[in-house]
C-alpha cells in the first residue's frame, strides 16, 4: 500500500495517478484515509493522506515535486531521504552541506526527463525564473560594475548606520526570534549610549541633536506580517505553494508575530527611558 501526503486537497487524483503510473501498476482507486470517530457524522475526520494499492516496478522517491507541491510518499521498504541534503542516509549520519528544496527539484527534473513539465506544475516556472536571475547576475558581475556596486554599498551602509530601525535589524538577523530581539536590544543600547553622551552638553544645539535621535515605531510590515485577512490568506497560499506544510506556515507566522511584539515592547521601554533622560537634563538646567 502506497500512501501520499502533502496534497492539501490541491492535487487531483488524475495527477496523482499519472505520477504513480511512472513507478508501477496501480491496482486500486486512490482513497483518502480517515480516523475512527463515532461522534463524527459530517466527514470531518478526514486526514488528507491518500492510499493506493500498487505493484511497483521501480522505487518511488520519498519526496516528489508533484504539481507544484512537495509530496511525501510512504510504503513498506521505501528508501528514506536525509532531511538536510536529501541523500540516502539518516540526518544524524549526514556530513554534507544542506541542500535547498528548489535544488532538489532541479536535480530531480534533470534526472527524470520522462516526466512532463505539466506534471511538475509551477516548479518549472520557478526553476526558469531562478535561471534567468542567475544569468542576469553573472552578466552584471564585471569589474567596473562590481567597483561601483561596492562604492554604492559603502555609501548606503554609512547612511543606514545613522538610523536604527526594526527593519534594519530584521534584514541583518536570521529567522531566529531570539537573535532578532537581541540585535534590537543591542542597537537600542547603542542609541541610549549616544543619548547619554549628548546629554552632557549644555547648548541648545545639543538639545536639537538629541531630539533628532529617534527609533522608528515597529510595524507589522517590518516583520512581513500581513495587515488584512485577505493578504494573510495570500501569504499562506504562497508559502504552501512553495512546498511548506500548513503546520510549518502557521509556526513561521506565529514566530513573526512574537518577534514583532518583542520589538514593540523594546521600543516602548527605550523611549520611556529616553524621555526620563531628557527630563532629567532639562531639570538640571
Amino acid at each position: 500500500m502506497v500512501k501520499i501526503e502533502g496534497c492539501d486537497y490541491r492535487v487531483s487524483k488524475e495527477m496523482i495517478l499519472s505520477w504513480l503510473g511512472l513507478y508501477g501498476e496501480v491496482l486500486s482507486d486512490v482513497v483518502e484515509d480517515v480516523f475512527e470517530d463515532s461522534e463524527d457524522s459530517e466527514g470531518t475526520n478526514a486526514t488528507g493522506i491518500y492510499s493506493v494499492k500498487m505493484k511497483l516496478s521501480d522505487d518511488i522517491p520519498q519526496l516528489l515535486p508533484m504539481d507544484g507541491r512537495r509530496i511525501k510518499v510512504y510504503y513498506r521498504g521505501i528508501s528514506k531521504l536525509c532531511t538536510s541534503c536529501f541523500g540516502r542516509h539518516t540526518r544524524r549520519d549526514c556530513k554534507n552541506e544542506k541542500v535547498q528544496w528548489i535544488d532538489y527539484v532541479r536535480n530531480f527534473v534533470n534526472k527524470n526527463p520522462q516526466i512532463s513539465n505539466n506534471q511538475y506544475g509551477k516548479w518549472i516556472s520557478i526553476l526558469e525564473r531562478e535561471t534567468r536571475q542567475k544569468s542576469n547576475t553573472q552578466e552584471n558581475n564585471n569589474p567596473k560594475q562590481t567597483q561601483s556596486t561596492e562604492q554604492a554599498s559603502s555609501t548606503e551602509i554609512r547612511e543606514e548606520s545613522k538610523r536604527i530601525t526594526p527593519s534594519v535589524v530584521l534584514q541583518n538577523a536570521n529567522s531566529n526570534g531570539d537573535e532578532i530581539n537581541d540585535t534590537f536590544i543591542q542597537n537600542s543600547a547603542n542609541l541610549e549610549a549616544s543619548t547619554a553622551t549628548q546629554s552632557t552638553g549644555t547648548t541648545s544645539q545639543d538639545g536639537d541633536q538629541l531630539s533628532q535621535i529617534n527609533l522608528s515605531q515597529p510595524t507589522m510590515v517590518d516583520f512581513n506580517i500581513p495587515e488584512t485577512d485577505e493578504d494573510m490568506t495570500k501569504l499562506i497560499d504562497t508559502m504552501i505553494g512553495c512546498g511548506m506544510t500548513r503546520k510549518d506556515v502557521e509556526t513561521n507566522i506565529e514566530k513573526r508575530k512574537k518577534m514583532y511584539m518583542a520589538a514593540v515592547r523594546d521600543f516602548n521601554k527605550l523611549h520611556t527611558k529616553k524621555g526620563r533622560q531628557m527630563g532629567t537634563r532639562k531639570n538640571s538646567k
